[in-house]
């Protein structure tokens, strides 16, 4: 804003608005920064560290973001020093070098470069600086015109015929021609403007007033057609990010991907991994167990009791030489039967009625068990679908449109004024509505600029936080679910989010993921992955003692 006020597009009062919400900003950096150090400290004493040991935060979970980020910056960047270059040029250059100039930093600018703009401006600018060069000015104004006319004509017979098709596509050569023909009315009209300038008009006004007037009127026609002709390479620059961003970690149960498949079929297939899964699940199962077999045991108490007992005594003589004679006279048997009915067996009753409440009670806590598993589970999915909806459907265009309206407000407020209307001007200029010429408010168009800036940030927030939620409900649910193989170390082995081939997350915490290629491929480089821990040395067997 101080090039602005130099430049006269902006006033001392606009200034300082922006340098007070400048000044807030770093307020709130400065709070922000505090908060992150006390988290810091906070995170120590979770980790059982002393608070002056120095640790540094790993922004791996972030890098897709921060990468995504950075290229959206480096586009917005590029194009605000084509804004303020060519500002610069309309102060600095004389306008005899200002063709050669505009040419250099349409050719040169890292806005431009690589992009098919700039190689269409380097193939078509020529034929309009070559349209009537040799001609007298009126007659290369006419021509000039009557190119732009015959374009616009073109363009006015293509949405004509997209009118007489409501509701239908339009086909792909009609988009590509009419993109053709908005490229070659801006190189048109940015000819044509600078031809203008060229003249130098100005030079027959009386007063220095007026000539710094009407030669800032000129190159504000020139300014503005240039930003036109670079913002094709903006929304080149967006269109091919909109390639670049990075997909979600998979979410698999089952090899079923979650995301995209129907929602029944996730939710079945999660329930039954859970089911499989959950060690403590079959230990509340092995309860139940436990407790019906109690109840075998008990019920086998309750029954009747009927014993048959046989009993068979013999003595010897007690004189005489032979004990062991053994005869009639000295044996006795007894036969004896004994029996209990059940109704009497009160204790054993009572037993067996315990055994049955204590049985249905963990029946109930095994139902209300598995309840909640599926609630946590079912709730997990739906959470991890709506935030990678809300990723593919809302954040990225989000994302994209906040780009889009800084760099709009930005042009918006690099030309406040609206020109005089006439047969060469476009449609659609931007200044308020009303007779022309008229001064755009430009009090305005900084709260303009700022809301979008302020815009940007919240998108920008609101995507750290979309992806950080998507990455912390992915662990929920497979921890949910009971397949999360952990390392030596503790760590989570994500097969699902490394694998070339991602399959399920039930792999023992011992055996290591494959490479997808042949023997002779090195595997790709795996993120969300910690190198692989030291080995640990082995025990050393104490020495036995000598008995001596």
């Amino acid at each position: 804003f101080e090039v602005f006020l130099a430049g006269g597009l902006a006033q001392q009062v606009q200034k300082g608005t922006v340098e007070q919400t400048l000044l807030q900003n770093y307020e709130t950096i400065l709070g922000q920064q505090v908060s992150y150090r006390v988290s810091l400290d906070q995170l120590k004493q979770q980790l059982g560290l002393p608070i002056t040991v120095p640790i540094e935060l790993d922004p791996s979970p972030l890098q897709p973001m921060i990468t995504i980020n950075e290229a959206f910056e480096k586009v917005s960047i590029n194009a605000e020093r084509v804004v303020y270059n060519g500002l610069r040029f309309g102060q600095s250059v004389p306008p005899k070098e200002m063709r050669q100039r505009l040419r250099r930093l349409l050719e040169r600018t890292p806005l431009l470069r690589g992009t098919r703009s700039r190689e269409r401006i380097v193939r078509q600018l020529p034929a309009w600086e070559n349209l009537g060069k040799d001609q007298p000015w009126m007659q290369r104004q006419k021509a000039l015109l009557a190119r732009i006319a015959e374009l616009r004509a073109e363009a006015d017979e293509l949405r004509r015929r997209q009118g007489k098709r409501p509701g239908e596509p339009i086909p792909e050569a009609e988009q590509r021609r009419m993109e053709e023909i908005k490229f070659e009315l801006d190189l048109g009209f940015y000819e044509l403007a600078l031809s203008t300038f060229e003249r130098e008009t100005w030079t027959t006004k009386e007063t220095k007033a007026e000539q710094l007037r009407e030669k800032g009127q000129l190159y504000a026609s020139v300014y503005r057609y240039l930003l036109g002709l670079t913002d094709h390479a903006v929304i080149e620059h967006l269109e091919d990010l909109k390639k670049q961003w990075p997909a979600l970690p998979a979410v698999r149960a089952e090899k079923l991907d979650l995301l995209s498949a129907p929602e029944d079929q996730s939710l079945a297939a999660v329930e039954r991994t859970t089911f499989n899964s959950r060690v403590d699940l079959m230990n509340v199962r092995a309860q139940v167990t436990d407790a019906w077999r109690k109840i075998r045991v008990a019920a086998n108490a309750l029954l009747g009791t009927f014993n048959v007992d046989y009993h068979l005594s013999a003595t010897g003589p007690l004189t005489g030489g032979n004990p062991f004679a053994i005869g009639d006279g000295f044996t006795t048997h007894q036969l004896i039967f004994s029996g209990q009915l059940p109704i009497v067996r009160i204790l054993q009753r009572n037993n067996y009625r315990s055994t049955l409440i204590n049985f249905q009670q963990l029946r109930r806590s095994l139902m209300a068990y598995e309840d909640q598993l599926l609630f946590n589970v079912r709730f997990d999915l739906r959470q991890i679908r709506i935030l990678g909806n809300n990723y593919q459907t809302v954040q990225k265009r989000q994302m994209e449109l906040a780009y889009m309206q800084v760099d709009q407000a930005l042009q918006a407020f690099n030309q406040p004024q609206a020109p005089p209307a006439s047969a060469i001007e476009p449609t659609g200029l931007v200044g308020p509505v009303g007779a022309r010429p008229q001064v755009g408010d430009p009090a305005a168009l900084t709260q303009q600029l700022l809301t979008t800036q302020a815009a940007l940030l919240r998108s920008q927030n609101d995507l750290y936080n979309t992806w950080i939620a998507y990455l912390i409900s992915r662990m929920n649910l497979y921890r949910d679910m009971g397949v999360m193989p952990l390392d030596n170390r503790g760590v989570w082995i994500d097969a699902d989010a490394t694998a070339d081939n991602a399959t399920d997350n039930c792999q023992p915490a011992g055996e290591q993921q494959q490479p997808a290629g042949p023997p002779d491929q090195l595997p790709a480089p795996r993120p969300e992955q910690l190198p692989q821990p030291r080995p640990e040395p082995a025990p050393q067997k104490e020495p036995m003692a000598k008995v001596g």
